[in-house]
């Protein structure tokens, strides 16, 4: 392994766990629970919140579908995905964002990739260099589930990703939560799958 691409791992995992109190909770649960293949959700050990807070108060309002557009060309017309859609070319993933495979994507916003540059001025241009590019598919492939999964089917539980590792998916007070994200804009369609935007940049357990 490279020096660099250590160096960006530590710096990385770092930034992100500023904002993983969410994270860490959700890690024991998910040490203790098998996981089934693509995006079958494996549900939670016994509740470990009281019913109130099980039931989210506030569900993300879905917003327009776009017919006929495909991910890419979905999160383009947005126009809160710049980042996001630079670091998916980069990475080469473009190609599974326009096939005919159903695909479901949390999309962090630009704001949520600023916010990363609050911390460390250089982080994008690091992670976003050739040298890093593994590091990149393996944090862009976790923002992605196989199969269009909208929000009426997420449970409380384990959904696998693209990038191997399960996320966890949790409802709380402030909504539906993904890892240390939360679902802030829900059902954007795109004609091979749905994008759901989230607030924070999601980061594998394995980095």
């Amino acid at each position: 392994m490279q020096v660099n691409y250590t160096k960006l791992l530590t710096k990385f995992s770092g930034i992100l766990g500023i904002s993983g109190i969410i994270l860490l909770a959700a890690l024991p649960v998910r040490a203790n629970q098998p996981i089934i293949s693509d995006s079958v959700q494996v549900p939670l050990a016994a509740p470990e919140r009281s019913p109130a807070t099980d039931v989210p108060k506030s569900i993300p309002t879905p917003i327009n579908t776009i017919p006929g557009k495909n991910l890419i060309e979905s999160l383009e017309t947005q126009g809160s995905f710049t980042t996001f859609v630079k670091a998916l070319k980069i990475a080469g993933l473009t190609e599974v964002l326009t096939g005919t495979d159903s695909v479901t994507v949390f999309a962090p916003t630009d704001a949520a990739f600023a916010q990363l540059e609050k911390w460390d001025k250089n982080i994008l241009n690091e992670l976003f260099s050739p040298e890093n590019k593994a590091v990149l598919v393996e944090v862009l492939t976790y923002h992605l589930v196989k199969g269009g999964i909208p929000t009426s089917n997420l449970k409380p539980g384990l959904l696998k990703t693209m990038q191997g590792e399960p996320i966890a998916v949790k409802f709380g007070n402030q909504g539906i939560i993904i890892e240390d994200a939360r679902i802030t804009k829900s059902e954007i369609q795109a004609n091979n799958g749905v994008i759901h935007q989230i607030n924070n940049v999601i980061l594998p357990a394995n980095l």
